[in-house]
Protein backbone atom coordinates (compact mmCIF):
# COMPACT_ATOMS: atom_id res chain seq x y z
CA UNK A 1 0.00 0.00 0.00
CA UNK A 2 1.59 3.46 -0.95
CA UNK A 3 -0.13 6.27 1.27
CA UNK A 4 -1.08 9.20 -1.49
CA UNK A 5 -0.10 12.29 0.51
CA UNK A 6 3.46 11.88 0.63
CA UNK A 7 3.96 10.15 -2.70
CA UNK A 8 2.38 13.44 -4.13
CA UNK A 9 4.68 15.15 -2.34
CA UNK A 10 7.42 13.36 -3.75
CA UNK A 11 6.27 13.70 -7.76
CA UNK A 12 5.43 17.75 -7.14
CA UNK A 13 8.97 18.17 -5.57
CA UNK A 14 11.30 16.19 -8.28
CA UNK A 15 8.91 17.80 -11.08
CA UNK A 16 9.93 21.24 -9.46
CA UNK A 17 13.58 19.62 -10.39
CA UNK A 18 14.35 19.18 -6.48
CA UNK A 19 16.44 16.03 -5.32
CA UNK A 20 13.82 14.85 -3.18
CA UNK A 21 13.87 11.22 -4.16
CA UNK A 22 14.67 9.07 -0.20
CA UNK A 23 13.71 12.22 1.51
CA UNK A 24 10.09 12.06 1.98
CA UNK A 25 8.21 10.20 5.18
CA UNK A 26 5.87 7.47 5.34
CA UNK A 27 3.44 6.56 8.05
CA UNK A 28 5.18 3.06 7.42
CA UNK A 29 7.56 2.37 10.08
CA UNK A 30 10.16 2.46 7.68
CA UNK A 31 9.67 4.62 4.49
CA UNK A 32 8.92 2.55 0.93
CA UNK A 33 11.02 4.80 -0.80
CA UNK A 34 11.10 2.28 -4.24
CA UNK A 35 7.62 1.95 -4.53
CA UNK A 36 7.14 5.58 -4.43
CA UNK A 37 9.85 6.16 -7.09
CA UNK A 38 8.25 3.98 -8.87
CA UNK A 39 4.87 5.57 -8.98
CA UNK A 40 6.41 9.00 -9.36
CA UNK A 41 8.71 8.30 -12.58
CA UNK A 42 5.41 6.36 -13.86
CA UNK A 43 3.47 9.47 -13.14
CA UNK A 44 5.82 12.05 -15.07
CA UNK A 45 6.85 10.01 -17.87
CA UNK A 46 2.95 9.55 -18.21
CA UNK A 47 2.31 13.35 -18.25
CA UNK A 48 5.50 13.99 -20.28
CA UNK A 49 7.00 16.20 -17.23
CA UNK A 50 10.59 17.01 -17.96
CA UNK A 51 11.77 17.79 -14.30
CA UNK A 52 12.66 21.48 -13.63
CA UNK A 53 10.91 22.41 -16.69
CA UNK A 54 7.27 22.61 -16.44
CA UNK A 55 4.76 24.99 -15.33
CA UNK A 56 3.78 24.41 -11.74
CA UNK A 57 0.35 24.40 -12.41
CA UNK A 58 -0.05 22.20 -14.90
CA UNK A 59 2.44 19.97 -12.98
CA UNK A 60 0.32 19.91 -10.08
CA UNK A 61 -2.47 18.83 -12.53
CA UNK A 62 -0.71 15.92 -13.91
CA UNK A 63 0.60 14.32 -10.42
CA UNK A 64 -0.30 16.36 -7.78
CA UNK A 65 -2.91 16.41 -5.06
CA UNK A 66 -5.61 19.24 -5.17
CA UNK A 67 -4.99 20.19 -1.29
CA UNK A 68 -1.38 21.39 -2.58
CA UNK A 69 -2.41 23.94 -5.29
CA UNK A 70 -5.23 25.19 -2.56
CA UNK A 71 -2.99 25.40 0.37
CA UNK A 72 0.05 27.54 -1.50
CA UNK A 73 -2.69 29.76 -3.12
CA UNK A 74 -3.88 30.69 0.34
CA UNK A 75 -0.06 30.67 1.49
CA UNK A 76 0.97 33.18 -1.21
CA UNK A 77 -2.08 34.96 -0.27
CA UNK A 78 -1.59 34.94 3.48
CA UNK A 79 2.04 35.56 3.57
CA UNK A 80 1.57 39.12 2.85
CA UNK A 81 -0.36 40.24 5.75
CA UNK A 82 0.52 37.76 8.07
CA UNK A 83 2.86 34.83 9.52
CA UNK A 84 1.89 31.31 7.91
CA UNK A 85 2.48 27.78 9.87
CA UNK A 86 2.15 25.15 7.29
CA UNK A 87 1.32 22.29 9.84
CA UNK A 88 2.36 18.72 8.80
CA UNK A 89 5.79 17.10 7.63
CA UNK A 90 7.13 16.31 3.83
CA UNK A 91 3.59 17.16 2.59
CA UNK A 92 3.92 20.50 3.90
CA UNK A 93 7.58 21.41 2.39
CA UNK A 94 6.12 20.63 -1.03
CA UNK A 95 3.52 23.16 -0.57
CA UNK A 96 6.38 25.47 0.25
CA UNK A 97 8.47 24.44 -2.80
CA UNK A 98 5.15 24.85 -5.11
CA UNK A 99 4.41 27.87 -3.78
CA UNK A 100 7.92 29.71 -4.31
CA UNK A 101 7.39 28.08 -8.26
CA UNK A 102 3.78 29.63 -8.80
CA UNK A 103 4.88 32.77 -7.09
CA UNK A 104 7.86 32.79 -9.51
CA UNK A 105 6.21 31.86 -12.58
CA UNK A 106 2.97 33.67 -12.00
CA UNK A 107 5.69 37.01 -11.03
CA UNK A 108 3.05 37.09 -7.39
CA UNK A 109 4.14 39.02 -4.87
CA UNK A 110 4.47 36.65 -1.76
CA UNK A 111 6.92 37.07 1.79
CA UNK A 112 8.78 33.50 2.16
CA UNK A 113 10.51 34.88 5.32
CA UNK A 114 6.61 35.17 6.93
CA UNK A 115 6.10 31.51 6.26
CA UNK A 116 7.43 27.82 8.52
CA UNK A 117 7.05 24.28 8.29
CA UNK A 118 5.62 23.11 11.49
CA UNK A 119 6.23 19.20 12.19
CA UNK A 120 7.09 17.10 15.05
CA UNK A 121 9.73 15.05 16.05
CA UNK A 122 8.75 12.00 15.03
CA UNK A 123 9.26 13.37 11.52
CA UNK A 124 12.23 15.43 11.87
CA UNK A 125 13.69 12.14 13.76
CA UNK A 126 12.95 9.87 10.93
CA UNK A 127 16.42 7.87 9.82
CA UNK A 128 14.12 6.31 7.16
CA UNK A 129 13.64 9.79 5.23
CA UNK A 130 15.21 13.08 5.38
CA UNK A 131 12.96 16.23 6.01
CA UNK A 132 15.80 18.53 7.45
CA UNK A 133 18.10 17.36 4.06
CA UNK A 134 14.54 18.08 2.12
CA UNK A 135 14.21 21.43 3.74
CA UNK A 136 17.77 22.51 3.01
CA UNK A 137 17.15 21.17 -0.90
CA UNK A 138 14.24 23.77 -1.59
CA UNK A 139 15.59 26.45 -0.10
CA UNK A 140 15.84 26.68 2.68
CA UNK A 141 12.71 26.39 4.86
CA UNK A 142 12.36 27.28 7.94
CA UNK A 143 11.27 24.01 10.10
CA UNK A 144 9.81 23.87 13.13
CA UNK A 145 9.38 20.46 15.30
CA UNK A 146 7.52 20.20 18.02
CA UNK A 147 9.11 17.90 20.93
CA UNK A 148 5.95 16.41 22.10
CA UNK A 149 6.45 13.06 23.82
CA UNK A 150 4.46 9.75 23.97
CA UNK A 151 6.62 7.64 25.73
CA UNK A 152 5.01 7.70 29.16
CA UNK A 153 1.39 8.58 27.80
CA UNK A 154 -1.43 5.88 29.13
CA UNK A 155 -2.57 5.05 25.94
CA UNK A 156 -1.48 2.42 23.53
CA UNK A 157 -2.69 4.31 20.82
CA UNK A 158 -0.37 7.49 21.24
CA UNK A 159 2.18 5.38 22.32
CA UNK A 160 2.21 4.11 18.66
CA UNK A 161 3.88 7.29 17.70
CA UNK A 162 6.93 6.48 19.55
CA UNK A 163 6.87 2.73 17.95
CA UNK A 164 7.22 4.22 14.60
CA UNK A 165 3.34 3.98 13.01
CA UNK A 166 2.92 7.63 13.53
CA UNK A 167 4.94 10.74 13.11
CA UNK A 168 2.41 13.33 12.07
CA UNK A 169 -1.48 13.48 11.18
CA UNK A 170 -3.93 16.66 10.89
CA UNK A 171 -1.23 18.90 10.82
CA UNK A 172 -0.56 17.58 14.46
CA UNK A 173 3.12 19.06 14.79
CA UNK A 174 1.99 22.62 14.30
CA UNK A 175 -1.00 22.18 16.75
CA UNK A 176 1.75 21.43 19.41
CA UNK A 177 4.10 24.25 18.43
CA UNK A 178 1.13 26.39 18.64
CA UNK A 179 0.18 25.30 21.81
CA UNK A 180 3.45 26.24 23.11
CA UNK A 181 3.52 29.35 21.30
CA UNK A 182 -0.11 30.87 22.79
CA UNK A 183 -0.38 28.93 25.79
CA UNK A 184 3.13 28.57 26.86
CA UNK A 185 2.69 24.46 27.22
CA UNK A 186 5.44 22.48 28.23
CA UNK A 187 5.18 18.80 25.88
CA UNK A 188 4.19 17.26 29.56
CA UNK A 189 1.37 19.93 30.03
CA UNK A 190 0.43 19.27 25.86
CA UNK A 191 0.00 15.24 26.49
CA UNK A 192 -1.77 15.81 30.06
CA UNK A 193 -4.24 17.76 27.37
CA UNK A 194 -4.35 15.58 24.62
CA UNK A 195 -4.97 12.45 27.30
CA UNK A 196 -8.32 14.57 28.89
CA UNK A 197 -9.75 14.89 25.31
CA UNK A 198 -8.68 10.67 24.87
CA UNK A 199 -10.73 9.91 27.90
CA UNK A 200 -13.62 12.35 26.72
CA UNK A 201 -13.75 10.21 22.94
Amino acid sequence: MCRRGTTTALAVLMGLGIPAAGKVNSSHPQCNHDQKLTIVTTGLRAAKITPGQVDPLTLVAAVGDPMQIVVAAMTIAASRRVGVLLAGGTQMLAVYALAEAIASAKNLSWCPGRVAVGTTRWVAEDTTGDTVGLAKAIGPVPLLATQLDFTHSHYPQLQAFEQGYVKEGVGAGGCAIASYLFRQWTSSQLLTQIEQLARHL
